[in-house]
């Protein structure tokens, strides 16, 4: 005789099943296509993105574009050749009172060489300088540019990390509390359990699920952004190796040494410096249009044709002089040129300013952020270990019927907090030191390979 055993299941524990197996599903297709991607290091990442970056792309188009003003302002000190021919017909009649007296029809030709020389031009040698600051600018520019792709190279890969970082704390979350489910679920056929702790530990999984899938979708746009800094479809990211926060993040030099590197070498500060100087020397171009100029003069011409009295005639002429041009009025054109240079160099150097005051804030929070990490990073140790202990007590407590299974679940949650907590911070003190040694130092090679010193290989 068979027996059959019905089993009244809740229908809001069928849901949760059923949300559950969604979440699962759904995760296992995110952790699929995670694992499709390239692995890179932040050296590769940086060095690739420089060929494919379009921003950085277009500075340096832009730059190459600014570059082809000192060429051209050197050629106006350079001579100028022209030569022209104008070929032509002459038909000509001549008539003394209604008689006419005669008729010619003949071709004529004429060409002109010249050749001129500045010789004395103050407004042109001070373009040229203009011209030589201004592509000193330039070049500052792609390396300001270069450092900002640092920046956000930097950023993307740190901030991928930690995205990653963050899926494997909350996936050990989601297994614990299986495990801990599992447990509760014994105990309530042993009759030690409560079916009420089976339904919170079975919410508390159905909550991690939600933000472990969160998390994963946070990796998927952190590593799409480095992605798209490399020209890549998909890239994954390397471990952070364990380390020492307060040795290794170490910052030698003082906050006022380091402030001081960074007004010397900062490519933004080098820029504006440059800008400053083009505008010195188009205030004193400006000013020179005020004074003669000079140029040496040489032309040879000669004319081919008929005319009245002379039957196909040559004339050669050749001519060497001097053209002064003097300006006496032009209606207040030049004071209004030297007013316009005046006011634009005056807006160069409160650029230069601007940009002191804001990237000595900007520095000055990333060095504070070093050291705030580094004074609470012991802190945060202790904080881990004493939550490591509390899930050791919890658990041993469960296993004499002193502390539920549900106790167990909240401790290791608060566990994993702390341990994103130390990540988190660990992330962004490795992006503070890294703008800190990156702006002091004109050199980025060296912090880039000690970046990458610490993940895995």
């Amino acid at each position: 005789m068979k027996r059959t055993v019905e089993l009244a299941i809740p229908w809001q524990v069928q849901r949760t099943n059923w949300v559950f197996a969604f979440i699962l599903l759904l995760g296992l297709c995110f952790g699929h296509a995670h694992a499709q991607g390239l692995s890179v290091g932040v050296l590769d990442a940086y060095q690739l993105a420089l060929t494919k970056d379009q921003k950085f792309q277009l500075v340096k188009a832009q730059s190459q574009a600014d570059m082809e003003v000192l060429p051209q302002a050197r050629a106006r000190l350079l001579p100028a050749v022209t030569f022209s021919v104008a070929r032509g017909r002459v038909n000509q009649e001549r008539d003394d009172n209604n008689t006419l007296l005669l008729k010619q029809n003949y071709n004529t030709q004429q060409e002109v060489l010249i050749v001129k020389q500045p010789v004395y031009s103050p407004r042109l040698t001070r373009a040229e300088s203009q011209a030589q600051a201004l592509v000193r600018a330039s070049q500052a520019a792609v390396d300001l540019e270069r450092l900002g792709l640092l920046g956000r190279v930097t950023e993307a890969y740190l901030n991928a990390v930690l995205a990653n970082e963050r899926v494997a704390h909350v996936a050990r979350q989601v297994d614990n509390a299986k495990t801990r489910l599992k447990a509760a679920e014994l105990a309530l056929v042993s009759g030690t359990g409560t079916r009420t702790d089976i339904l919170d530990i079975r919410a508390e999984i159905d909550l991690a699920s939600a933000q472990l899938i969160q998390a994963r979708q946070t990796v998927h746009i952190t590593e799409g952004e480095l992605a798209s800094l490399m020209g890549l479809p998909a890239v994954n990211v390397k471990v952070v190796r364990a380390f020492n926060l307060q040795s290794e993040l170490s910052i030698a030099k003082n906050l006022e040494t380091l402030k001081a590197d960074v007004f010397i070498t900062h490519p933004e500060l080098l820029q504006r410096e440059y800008q400053k100087q083009a505008a010195e020397y188009a205030l004193q171009a400006a000013q020179a249009e005020h004074y003669p100029a000079a140029d040496l003069s040489l032309q040879k011409s000669r004319s081919i044709g008929d005319s009245g009295f002379f039957a196909n005639t040559q004339i050669t002429a050749q001519s060497v002089g001097v053209q002064v041009s003097v300006p006496i009025y032009q209606g207040g054109l030049i004071d209004s040129k030297v007013r316009q240079a005046l006011a634009s160099l005056q807006e160069s150097e409160f650029r230069i300013g601007e940009a002191k005051q804001r990237l000595e804030n900007e520095f000055r929070k990333a060095y504070f952020s070093v050291k705030e990490t580094q004074s609470r990073w012991a802190a945060l140790q202790t904080a881990m270990d004493s939550a490591n202990l509390t899930v050791l007590a919890n658990r041993r407590s469960a296993q004499v019927g002193v502390r539920s299974q549900l106790d167990v679940v909240l401790a290791e949650q608060r566990l994993t907090q702390v341990q994103l907590q130390l990540a988190e911070a660990r992330i962004q003190a490795i992006m503070a030191w890294v703008k800190v040694m990156t702006w002091a130092s004109a050199d980025q090679t060296p912090v880039l390979q000690q970046l990458s010193l610490w993940f895995e290989p």
